[in-house]
Protein backbone atom coordinates (compact mmCIF):
# COMPACT_ATOMS: atom_id res chain seq x y z
CA UNK A 1 0.00 0.00 0.00
CA UNK A 2 1.26 3.45 -0.89
CA UNK A 3 -0.17 6.84 -0.04
CA UNK A 4 0.40 10.45 -0.95
CA UNK A 5 -0.73 13.84 0.21
CA UNK A 6 -3.52 15.47 -1.81
CA UNK A 7 -5.76 18.52 -1.60
CA UNK A 8 -9.32 19.00 -2.77
CA UNK A 9 -10.64 22.46 -3.65
CA UNK A 10 -13.93 23.64 -2.21
CA UNK A 11 -15.76 26.91 -1.62
CA UNK A 12 -17.39 28.39 1.44
CA UNK A 13 -19.94 31.17 1.39
CA UNK A 14 -19.25 34.27 3.44
CA UNK A 15 -21.45 37.20 4.25
CA UNK A 16 -21.63 39.81 1.50
CA UNK A 17 -19.87 42.23 3.78
CA UNK A 18 -16.89 39.89 3.90
CA UNK A 19 -16.67 39.50 0.11
CA UNK A 20 -13.90 40.85 -2.07
CA UNK A 21 -14.95 43.72 -4.27
CA UNK A 22 -14.70 43.05 -7.97
CA UNK A 23 -13.71 39.42 -7.47
CA UNK A 24 -15.63 36.82 -9.53
CA UNK A 25 -16.04 34.70 -6.41
CA UNK A 26 -17.28 37.62 -4.35
CA UNK A 27 -19.02 36.38 -1.23
CA UNK A 28 -17.16 33.08 -1.11
CA UNK A 29 -13.54 32.04 -0.66
CA UNK A 30 -11.81 29.06 -2.19
CA UNK A 31 -10.41 26.64 0.34
CA UNK A 32 -8.42 23.48 0.18
CA UNK A 33 -9.21 20.35 2.07
CA UNK A 34 -6.33 18.17 3.23
CA UNK A 35 -6.73 14.58 2.10
CA UNK A 36 -4.73 11.36 1.98
CA UNK A 37 -4.81 9.72 -1.44
CA UNK A 38 -3.98 6.06 -0.92
CA UNK A 39 -3.20 3.58 -3.68
CA UNK A 40 -4.30 0.18 -2.47
CA UNK A 41 -3.47 -3.20 -3.99
CA UNK A 42 -5.96 -6.00 -3.44
CA UNK A 43 -5.03 -9.64 -3.07
CA UNK A 44 -5.68 -10.14 -6.79
CA UNK A 45 -3.22 -7.33 -7.65
CA UNK A 46 -6.08 -4.99 -8.57
CA UNK A 47 -5.20 -1.34 -8.12
CA UNK A 48 -7.80 0.85 -6.47
CA UNK A 49 -7.67 4.36 -5.02
CA UNK A 50 -9.11 5.54 -1.75
CA UNK A 51 -9.27 9.15 -0.55
CA UNK A 52 -9.52 10.05 3.11
CA UNK A 53 -10.00 13.71 3.97
CA UNK A 54 -9.26 15.46 7.21
CA UNK A 55 -12.26 17.61 8.06
CA UNK A 56 -10.37 19.44 10.78
CA UNK A 57 -7.87 20.68 8.22
CA UNK A 58 -10.60 22.36 6.14
CA UNK A 59 -11.18 26.03 6.99
CA UNK A 60 -14.79 27.12 7.42
CA UNK A 61 -16.82 30.30 7.84
CA UNK A 62 -16.38 29.97 11.59
CA UNK A 63 -12.60 29.88 11.16
CA UNK A 64 -12.64 33.17 9.26
CA UNK A 65 -14.94 34.77 11.81
CA UNK A 66 -12.61 33.63 14.57
CA UNK A 67 -9.68 35.24 12.76
CA UNK A 68 -11.64 38.46 12.24
CA UNK A 69 -12.72 38.52 15.88
CA UNK A 70 -9.12 38.03 16.95
CA UNK A 71 -8.02 41.02 14.87
CA UNK A 72 -10.75 43.19 16.38
CA UNK A 73 -9.76 42.27 19.92
CA UNK A 74 -6.10 42.81 19.08
CA UNK A 75 -6.72 46.44 18.08
CA UNK A 76 -9.34 47.09 20.77
CA UNK A 77 -7.03 48.51 23.49
CA UNK A 78 -5.68 51.24 21.22
CA UNK A 79 -9.15 52.05 19.86
CA UNK A 80 -10.70 52.28 23.32
CA UNK A 81 -7.91 54.39 24.73
CA UNK A 82 -7.89 56.81 21.78
CA UNK A 83 -11.67 57.22 21.83
CA UNK A 84 -11.65 57.96 25.58
CA UNK A 85 -8.94 60.59 25.14
CA UNK A 86 -10.95 62.27 22.34
CA UNK A 87 -14.05 62.22 24.59
CA UNK A 88 -12.21 64.03 27.37
CA UNK A 89 -10.84 66.61 24.91
CA UNK A 90 -14.30 67.29 23.51
CA UNK A 91 -15.71 67.62 27.02
CA UNK A 92 -12.99 70.10 27.88
CA UNK A 93 -13.67 72.10 24.72
CA UNK A 94 -17.43 72.23 25.34
CA UNK A 95 -17.25 72.76 29.10
CA UNK A 96 -18.19 76.43 29.06
CA UNK A 97 -20.62 76.19 26.13
CA UNK A 98 -23.13 73.43 26.95
CA UNK A 99 -24.88 72.28 30.09
CA UNK A 100 -22.14 70.89 32.33
CA UNK A 101 -24.42 68.34 34.01
CA UNK A 102 -25.45 66.81 30.71
CA UNK A 103 -21.84 66.92 29.53
CA UNK A 104 -20.70 65.09 32.68
CA UNK A 105 -23.44 62.50 32.17
CA UNK A 106 -22.26 61.92 28.59
CA UNK A 107 -18.63 61.68 29.69
CA UNK A 108 -19.55 59.27 32.50
CA UNK A 109 -21.36 56.99 30.04
CA UNK A 110 -18.24 57.02 27.87
CA UNK A 111 -16.08 55.96 30.81
CA UNK A 112 -18.49 53.18 31.83
CA UNK A 113 -18.81 51.66 28.35
CA UNK A 114 -15.04 51.94 27.83
CA UNK A 115 -14.32 50.14 31.13
CA UNK A 116 -16.89 47.43 30.30
CA UNK A 117 -15.37 46.80 26.91
CA UNK A 118 -11.85 46.85 28.40
CA UNK A 119 -12.89 44.10 30.84
CA UNK A 120 -14.26 42.06 27.92
CA UNK A 121 -10.95 42.46 26.07
CA UNK A 122 -9.05 41.36 29.19
CA UNK A 123 -11.24 38.25 29.57
CA UNK A 124 -10.77 37.42 25.90
CA UNK A 125 -7.01 37.55 26.17
CA UNK A 126 -7.05 35.30 29.25
CA UNK A 127 -9.24 32.68 27.58
CA UNK A 128 -7.94 29.61 25.81
CA UNK A 129 -7.77 29.18 22.05
CA UNK A 130 -10.72 26.81 22.14
CA UNK A 131 -12.81 29.26 24.17
CA UNK A 132 -11.97 32.09 21.75
CA UNK A 133 -13.66 30.18 18.95
CA UNK A 134 -17.06 30.72 20.55
CA UNK A 135 -19.33 33.21 18.80
CA UNK A 136 -20.22 34.98 22.06
CA UNK A 137 -17.02 37.04 21.86
CA UNK A 138 -18.11 38.64 18.59
CA UNK A 139 -21.64 39.15 19.92
CA UNK A 140 -20.44 40.85 23.11
CA UNK A 141 -18.09 43.09 21.15
CA UNK A 142 -20.91 43.96 18.75
CA UNK A 143 -23.18 44.95 21.64
CA UNK A 144 -20.47 47.08 23.25
CA UNK A 145 -19.70 48.83 19.95
CA UNK A 146 -23.39 49.54 19.35
CA UNK A 147 -23.66 51.15 22.80
CA UNK A 148 -20.55 53.16 22.09
CA UNK A 149 -22.00 54.39 18.78
CA UNK A 150 -25.19 55.52 20.49
CA UNK A 151 -23.23 57.40 23.17
CA UNK A 152 -21.00 59.06 20.59
CA UNK A 153 -24.07 60.06 18.58
CA UNK A 154 -25.56 61.76 21.63
CA UNK A 155 -22.84 64.39 21.50
CA UNK A 156 -24.63 65.75 18.43
CA UNK A 157 -27.57 66.62 20.65
CA UNK A 158 -25.48 69.44 22.11
CA UNK A 159 -25.43 71.19 18.73
CA UNK A 160 -28.02 73.96 18.72
CA UNK A 161 -28.69 77.43 17.32
CA UNK A 162 -27.04 79.05 20.31
CA UNK A 163 -23.77 77.05 19.99
CA UNK A 164 -20.98 79.01 18.36
CA UNK A 165 -19.99 77.79 14.91
CA UNK A 166 -16.46 77.05 16.08
CA UNK A 167 -17.77 74.66 18.72
CA UNK A 168 -20.16 73.06 16.22
CA UNK A 169 -17.20 72.45 13.93
CA UNK A 170 -15.30 71.05 16.93
CA UNK A 171 -18.06 68.51 17.60
CA UNK A 172 -18.36 67.53 13.92
CA UNK A 173 -14.58 67.23 13.50
CA UNK A 174 -14.20 65.18 16.68
CA UNK A 175 -16.99 62.82 15.76
CA UNK A 176 -15.79 62.53 12.14
CA UNK A 177 -12.30 61.70 13.40
CA UNK A 178 -13.65 59.00 15.68
CA UNK A 179 -15.69 57.48 12.84
CA UNK A 180 -12.73 57.57 10.46
CA UNK A 181 -10.35 56.08 13.01
CA UNK A 182 -12.84 53.33 13.82
CA UNK A 183 -12.40 51.91 10.31
CA UNK A 184 -9.05 50.33 11.17
CA UNK A 185 -10.40 48.97 14.45
CA UNK A 186 -13.95 47.86 13.64
CA UNK A 187 -14.17 47.39 9.85
CA UNK A 188 -12.47 44.00 10.10
CA UNK A 189 -15.93 42.85 11.12
CA UNK A 190 -18.15 45.01 8.96
CA UNK A 191 -21.28 44.52 11.09
CA UNK A 192 -19.37 45.89 14.09
CA UNK A 193 -18.39 49.05 12.23
CA UNK A 194 -21.95 49.54 10.96
CA UNK A 195 -23.24 49.14 14.52
CA UNK A 196 -20.89 51.94 15.61
CA UNK A 197 -21.24 54.37 12.71
CA UNK A 198 -24.99 54.30 11.98
CA UNK A 199 -26.26 55.49 15.37
CA UNK A 200 -23.42 57.98 15.75
CA UNK A 201 -24.12 59.42 12.29
CA UNK A 202 -27.93 59.37 12.39
CA UNK A 203 -28.30 61.02 15.80
CA UNK A 204 -25.88 63.80 14.97
CA UNK A 205 -27.26 64.39 11.44
CA UNK A 206 -30.84 64.45 12.75
CA UNK A 207 -29.91 67.01 15.39
CA UNK A 208 -28.43 69.32 12.76
CA UNK A 209 -31.21 68.86 10.19
CA UNK A 210 -33.99 69.66 12.68
CA UNK A 211 -32.69 73.20 13.24
CA UNK A 212 -33.85 76.07 11.05
CA UNK A 213 -30.40 77.34 10.29
CA UNK A 214 -29.40 76.73 6.69
CA UNK A 215 -25.75 76.36 7.62
CA UNK A 216 -26.62 73.54 10.02
CA UNK A 217 -28.69 71.86 7.31
CA UNK A 218 -25.69 71.98 4.99
CA UNK A 219 -23.41 70.65 7.72
CA UNK A 220 -25.86 67.80 8.35
CA UNK A 221 -25.94 66.85 4.67
CA UNK A 222 -22.17 67.06 4.43
CA UNK A 223 -21.88 64.87 7.50
CA UNK A 224 -24.17 62.26 5.92
CA UNK A 225 -22.11 62.31 2.69
CA UNK A 226 -18.94 61.97 4.71
CA UNK A 227 -20.40 59.03 6.61
CA UNK A 228 -21.39 57.37 3.32
CA UNK A 229 -17.82 57.77 2.04
CA UNK A 230 -16.54 56.26 5.24
CA UNK A 231 -18.91 53.33 4.75
CA UNK A 232 -17.49 52.63 1.28
CA UNK A 233 -13.93 52.93 2.57
CA UNK A 234 -14.74 50.61 5.46
CA UNK A 235 -16.24 48.02 3.12
CA UNK A 236 -13.19 48.10 0.87
CA UNK A 237 -11.00 47.74 3.93
CA UNK A 238 -13.08 44.79 5.12
CA UNK A 239 -12.73 43.13 1.70
CA UNK A 240 -8.97 43.65 1.79
CA UNK A 241 -8.78 42.08 5.23
CA UNK A 242 -10.90 39.12 4.06
CA UNK A 243 -8.59 38.65 1.09
CA UNK A 244 -5.57 38.88 3.34
CA UNK A 245 -7.00 36.24 5.65
CA UNK A 246 -7.73 34.00 2.68
CA UNK A 247 -4.19 34.43 1.40
CA UNK A 248 -2.80 33.75 4.86
CA UNK A 249 -4.88 30.58 5.05
CA UNK A 250 -3.53 29.47 1.67
CA UNK A 251 -0.01 30.40 2.74
CA UNK A 252 -0.38 28.42 5.93
CA UNK A 253 -1.72 25.54 3.86
CA UNK A 254 1.23 25.89 1.50
CA UNK A 255 3.60 26.08 4.45
CA UNK A 256 2.06 22.93 5.91
CA UNK A 257 2.45 21.12 2.61
CA UNK A 258 6.02 22.32 2.29
CA UNK A 259 6.72 21.18 5.84
CA UNK A 260 5.21 17.78 5.08
CA UNK A 261 7.27 17.58 1.88
CA UNK A 262 10.38 18.59 3.80
CA UNK A 263 9.72 15.90 6.36
CA UNK A 264 9.29 13.34 3.59
CA UNK A 265 12.45 14.56 1.88
CA UNK A 266 14.35 14.52 5.15
CA UNK A 267 13.20 10.95 5.69
CA UNK A 268 14.28 9.99 2.18
CA UNK A 269 17.62 11.73 2.61
CA UNK A 270 18.09 10.01 5.95
CA UNK A 271 17.20 6.62 4.49
CA UNK A 272 19.42 7.20 1.47
CA UNK A 273 22.30 8.30 3.68
CA UNK A 274 21.82 5.23 5.83
CA UNK A 275 21.75 3.05 2.72
CA UNK A 276 24.90 4.75 1.43
CA UNK A 277 26.64 4.19 4.75
CA UNK A 278 25.61 0.54 4.75
CA UNK A 279 26.74 0.20 1.14
CA UNK A 280 30.03 1.90 2.00
CA UNK A 281 30.49 -0.40 4.97
CA UNK A 282 29.74 -3.46 2.86
CA UNK A 283 32.06 -2.20 0.17
CA UNK A 284 34.86 -1.72 2.68
CA UNK A 285 34.18 -5.23 3.94
CA UNK A 286 34.76 -6.58 0.45
CA UNK A 287 37.53 -4.25 -0.67
CA UNK A 288 39.56 -4.59 2.53
CA UNK A 289 38.55 -8.06 3.63
CA UNK A 290 39.54 -11.52 2.40
CA UNK A 291 36.78 -11.66 -0.24
CA UNK A 292 37.53 -10.97 -3.90
CA UNK A 293 34.58 -9.74 -5.97
CA UNK A 294 34.54 -10.56 -9.67
CA UNK A 295 32.51 -10.21 -12.86
CA UNK A 296 33.22 -12.39 -15.88
CA UNK A 297 31.80 -12.41 -19.35
CA UNK A 298 29.81 -15.52 -20.29
CA UNK A 299 32.25 -16.48 -23.05
CA UNK A 300 34.90 -19.10 -23.58
CA UNK A 301 37.50 -18.88 -20.86
CA UNK A 302 35.40 -16.37 -18.87
CA UNK A 303 37.24 -13.10 -19.66
CA UNK A 304 37.58 -10.92 -16.56
CA UNK A 305 35.53 -7.73 -16.83
CA UNK A 306 35.87 -6.62 -13.21
CA UNK A 307 37.76 -7.83 -10.17
CA UNK A 308 38.26 -6.09 -6.83
CA UNK A 309 41.66 -4.97 -5.70
CA UNK A 310 41.72 -7.65 -3.02
CA UNK A 311 42.93 -9.99 -5.79
CA UNK A 312 46.34 -8.60 -4.86
CA UNK A 313 46.46 -11.19 -2.05
CA UNK A 314 47.09 -13.74 -4.83
CA UNK A 315 49.79 -11.60 -6.42
CA UNK A 316 47.69 -10.24 -9.30
CA UNK A 317 47.05 -6.61 -10.24
CA UNK A 318 43.35 -5.85 -10.72
CA UNK A 319 43.84 -3.18 -13.39
CA UNK A 320 46.14 -5.41 -15.39
CA UNK A 321 43.69 -8.33 -15.32
CA UNK A 322 40.82 -6.07 -16.45
CA UNK A 323 42.73 -4.24 -19.20
CA UNK A 324 44.20 -7.41 -20.68
CA UNK A 325 40.83 -9.19 -20.34
CA UNK A 326 42.63 -12.16 -18.83
CA UNK A 327 40.79 -15.45 -19.07
CA UNK A 328 39.83 -16.58 -15.61
CA UNK A 329 40.07 -20.23 -16.64
CA UNK A 330 43.82 -19.70 -17.06
CA UNK A 331 44.07 -19.03 -13.31
CA UNK A 332 42.33 -22.26 -12.27
CA UNK A 333 44.43 -25.27 -11.38
CA UNK A 334 44.50 -27.51 -14.46
CA UNK A 335 43.26 -30.60 -12.61
CA UNK A 336 40.19 -28.76 -11.30
CA UNK A 337 39.25 -26.94 -14.53
CA UNK A 338 37.02 -29.73 -15.82
CA UNK A 339 35.30 -29.96 -12.44
CA UNK A 340 34.54 -26.22 -12.58
CA UNK A 341 33.29 -26.36 -16.17
CA UNK A 342 30.88 -29.19 -15.35
CA UNK A 343 29.45 -27.49 -12.26
CA UNK A 344 25.79 -26.57 -12.49
CA UNK A 345 23.69 -23.79 -11.00
CA UNK A 346 21.06 -24.67 -8.40
CA UNK A 347 18.08 -22.75 -7.01
CA UNK A 348 18.03 -22.10 -3.28
CA UNK A 349 14.96 -21.80 -1.04
CA UNK A 350 14.43 -18.15 -1.98
CA UNK A 351 14.49 -18.91 -5.70
CA UNK A 352 17.92 -17.41 -6.33
CA UNK A 353 19.93 -19.30 -8.92
CA UNK A 354 23.53 -19.61 -7.74
CA UNK A 355 26.46 -21.98 -7.56
CA UNK A 356 28.93 -22.66 -4.77
CA UNK A 357 32.00 -24.74 -5.55
CA UNK A 358 35.48 -25.44 -4.13
CA UNK A 359 38.50 -25.59 -6.41
CA UNK A 360 42.15 -24.63 -6.53
CA UNK A 361 43.58 -21.40 -7.95
CA UNK A 362 47.14 -20.76 -9.06
CA UNK A 363 48.63 -17.53 -7.69
CA UNK A 364 51.01 -15.25 -9.58
CA UNK A 365 53.91 -16.82 -7.66
CA UNK A 366 52.87 -20.31 -8.76
CA UNK A 367 51.43 -21.40 -5.41
CA UNK A 368 48.16 -23.30 -5.25
CA UNK A 369 45.37 -21.97 -3.05
CA UNK A 370 41.96 -23.44 -2.34
CA UNK A 371 39.00 -21.17 -3.24
CA UNK A 372 35.32 -21.13 -2.41
CA UNK A 373 33.54 -19.68 -5.45
CA UNK A 374 29.99 -18.30 -5.14
CA UNK A 375 28.63 -17.29 -8.55
CA UNK A 376 25.27 -16.04 -9.83
CA UNK A 377 24.35 -15.61 -13.51
CA UNK A 378 23.58 -12.10 -14.84
CA UNK A 379 20.95 -11.94 -17.57
CA UNK A 380 19.93 -9.21 -20.01
CA UNK A 381 16.40 -8.03 -20.76
CA UNK A 382 15.86 -11.08 -22.96
CA UNK A 383 16.86 -13.53 -20.25
CA UNK A 384 20.17 -14.44 -21.89
CA UNK A 385 23.13 -14.98 -19.55
CA UNK A 386 25.76 -12.37 -20.41
CA UNK A 387 27.95 -12.35 -17.30
CA UNK A 388 28.79 -14.23 -14.15
CA UNK A 389 29.17 -12.29 -10.89
CA UNK A 390 30.20 -13.44 -7.45
CA UNK A 391 33.06 -13.61 -5.04
CA UNK A 392 36.07 -15.78 -4.15
CA UNK A 393 37.09 -16.71 -0.63
CA UNK A 394 40.43 -18.27 0.24
CA UNK A 395 39.74 -21.50 2.21
CA UNK A 396 43.23 -22.99 2.06
CA UNK A 397 43.59 -23.07 5.85
CA UNK A 398 40.25 -24.84 6.25
CA UNK A 399 41.15 -27.41 3.60
CA UNK A 400 44.48 -28.10 5.26
CA UNK A 401 42.74 -28.56 8.61
CA UNK A 402 40.28 -31.00 6.99
CA UNK A 403 43.14 -32.95 5.41
CA UNK A 404 44.97 -33.14 8.75
CA UNK A 405 41.83 -34.27 10.53
CA UNK A 406 41.15 -36.97 7.96
CA UNK A 407 44.77 -38.11 8.18
CA UNK A 408 44.54 -38.45 11.95
CA UNK A 409 41.24 -40.28 11.62
CA UNK A 410 42.74 -42.76 9.15
CA UNK A 411 45.76 -43.26 11.40
CA UNK A 412 43.54 -43.93 14.43
CA UNK A 413 41.37 -46.32 12.44
CA UNK A 414 44.42 -48.26 11.31
CA UNK A 415 45.66 -48.47 14.89
CA UNK A 416 42.29 -49.70 16.24
CA UNK A 417 42.03 -52.31 13.55
CA UNK A 418 45.51 -53.65 14.19
CA UNK A 419 45.65 -53.87 18.01
CA UNK A 420 44.57 -57.02 19.87
CA UNK A 421 42.68 -55.23 22.62
CA UNK A 422 38.92 -55.04 22.57
CA UNK A 423 37.64 -51.54 21.76
CA UNK A 424 33.94 -50.74 21.95
CA UNK A 425 32.39 -47.23 21.85
CA UNK A 426 28.82 -46.35 22.74
CA UNK A 427 26.73 -43.18 22.80
CA UNK A 428 25.13 -41.65 25.89
CA UNK A 429 22.20 -44.05 25.59
CA UNK A 430 24.44 -47.10 25.57
CA UNK A 431 24.01 -47.74 21.86
CA UNK A 432 27.15 -49.32 20.44
CA UNK A 433 28.67 -47.13 17.76
CA UNK A 434 31.95 -48.86 17.06
CA UNK A 435 33.63 -52.25 17.61
CA UNK A 436 37.09 -53.04 16.43
CA UNK A 437 37.88 -56.46 14.89
CA UNK A 438 39.18 -57.80 18.24
CA UNK A 439 35.84 -56.93 19.88
CA UNK A 440 33.89 -58.57 17.06
CA UNK A 441 35.99 -61.72 17.38
CA UNK A 442 35.56 -61.86 21.15
CA UNK A 443 31.83 -61.17 21.34
CA UNK A 444 30.69 -62.67 18.08
CA UNK A 445 28.71 -59.53 17.34
CA UNK A 446 29.38 -57.51 14.23
CA UNK A 447 29.74 -53.78 14.22
CA UNK A 448 26.74 -53.33 11.96
CA UNK A 449 24.35 -55.15 14.30
CA UNK A 450 21.88 -53.17 16.38
CA UNK A 451 22.82 -53.78 20.01
CA UNK A 452 20.68 -51.77 22.45
CA UNK A 453 22.41 -51.61 25.83
CA UNK A 454 20.97 -50.73 29.24
CA UNK A 455 23.76 -49.40 31.51
CA UNK A 456 22.39 -48.96 35.01
CA UNK A 457 23.26 -50.64 38.24
CA UNK A 458 23.53 -48.62 41.42
CA UNK A 459 25.52 -45.87 39.72
CA UNK A 460 28.11 -48.37 38.40
CA UNK A 461 28.87 -48.93 34.76
CA UNK A 462 27.58 -52.50 34.60
CA UNK A 463 25.95 -53.07 31.22
CA UNK A 464 23.50 -55.68 30.04
CA UNK A 465 21.50 -56.19 26.87
CA UNK A 466 17.80 -55.52 26.94
CA UNK A 467 15.41 -58.42 26.64
CA UNK A 468 14.35 -57.29 23.16
CA UNK A 469 17.87 -57.87 21.82
CA UNK A 470 17.87 -61.58 22.71
CA UNK A 471 16.73 -64.12 20.08
CA UNK A 472 13.21 -65.53 20.40
CA UNK A 473 14.60 -68.90 21.44
CA UNK A 474 17.17 -68.28 24.09
CA UNK A 475 18.34 -70.72 26.78
CA UNK A 476 17.69 -68.23 29.62
CA UNK A 477 15.76 -65.01 30.23
CA UNK A 478 17.36 -63.44 33.28
CA UNK A 479 20.10 -60.89 32.92
CA UNK A 480 23.40 -61.72 34.47
CA UNK A 481 24.75 -59.21 36.93
CA UNK A 482 27.80 -59.95 39.10
CA UNK A 483 27.42 -59.84 42.83
CA UNK A 484 29.92 -57.06 43.43
CA UNK A 485 30.97 -55.41 40.16
CA UNK A 486 33.63 -52.70 40.34
CA UNK A 487 33.37 -49.31 38.67
CA UNK A 488 35.74 -50.50 35.94
CA UNK A 489 34.03 -53.85 35.28
CA UNK A 490 31.86 -54.52 32.26
CA UNK A 491 29.53 -57.44 31.54
CA UNK A 492 29.66 -58.55 27.89
CA UNK A 493 27.09 -60.76 26.30
CA UNK A 494 28.87 -62.87 23.70
CA UNK A 495 27.36 -64.56 20.67
CA UNK A 496 28.96 -67.82 19.51
CA UNK A 497 27.79 -69.42 16.29
CA UNK A 498 28.62 -73.15 15.85
CA UNK A 499 27.30 -75.96 13.61
CA UNK A 500 25.13 -76.98 16.50
CA UNK A 501 23.57 -73.51 16.69
CA UNK A 502 24.08 -70.07 18.20
CA UNK A 503 24.86 -69.82 21.90
CA UNK A 504 25.02 -66.73 24.14
CA UNK A 505 27.28 -66.37 27.12
CA UNK A 506 28.58 -63.66 29.42
CA UNK A 507 32.08 -62.50 30.12
CA UNK A 508 33.30 -60.11 32.69
CA UNK A 509 35.99 -57.71 31.49
CA UNK A 510 37.80 -54.82 33.05
CA UNK A 511 38.37 -51.65 31.04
Amino acid sequence: MSYRYAYMESYISLPVSSGIQGHPDRGRIRLREKCWHMDLTDTDDTQRAHIVCDDEAMPSVADFQVEQTALVYTQAPIALGTALVVAFLLAAGLWNVVDQGQLMLWLGLQVVQTMFRAVVVWLYRRSTDIARRHTRWAQVYFAGTLASGVIWGCIGLFIGPDMPVTHQVLVIMGLAGVLAGAISSYAVLMPVYIAFMVPAMLITAQSMLLHASQSQHVMGVLFIVFAGALMIIARNYSSSVAKTLALRTENMDLLERMSASNRVLEGEVRDRKQAENELKRDRLLFTRGPVTVFRWRAEDGWPIEYVSRTVAQFGYDADELIESRTSFSSLIYSTDLQHVEQAEFDSNDSGLVAMGIDYRLVTAAGDVRWMYDYTVPVRDEHGVVTHYAGYLLDITDRKQAEFELQREKDRAQTTLNSIGEVVITTDVNGQIEYMNPAAEQMTGWEAGMELPVDCRWRGYSACSMTAASWPSRRPWRRHYVPAEPSSQERILYCRNTTPAGTRYSTRSRRC
